[in-house]
């Protein structure tokens, strides 16, 4: 039975933007000295937020300040820096274009805005 459609969420699904979010985090925290974490680490902390991720990144008992200082930090580094290791995971266009080969049309629902993912152009998407 053919899909009449197709629903994607686009980072951590479709893309693989860990890296990116590990470097902009690593900004952010290294711009007020606190200590920064291995991707490994960054890998537990995605999927809930960035608020959520900085509250555990950053070493219980910072001041309230310096959690904000690294997060603004993040928040303006992040979108100047989100494709530099930002990819497709595996298999991923291949299966996207069959999906478009085949009529099926596809759309993504995500708080990220495909135009800044660096997802391929020529993928069509409701």
């Amino acid at each position: 039975m053919k899909p009449k459609a197709v629903l994607f969420d686009l980072d951590g699904t479709l893309l693989d933007t860990l890296g990116d979010i590990a470097a902009a985090a690593d900004h952010g925290l290294s711009q007020v000295g606190l200590p920064t974490h291995d991707r490994a680490v960054y890998r537990r902390l995605v999927g809930h937020g960035i608020r959520r991720l900085f509250d555990q990144a950053v070493p219980e008992g910072t001041a309230p300040e310096v959690y904000q200082q690294a997060l603004s930090a993040y928040l303006a580094y992040y979108p100047a820096h989100c494709t530099v290791h930002t990819a497709y995971f595996p298999g991923v266009q291949e299966f996207l274009s069959r999906l478009q080969s085949q009529g099926i049309p596809m759309a993504i629902i995500s708080t990220v805005l495909v135009s800044d993912s660096g997802i391929s152009p020529n993928t069509s998407f409701i």
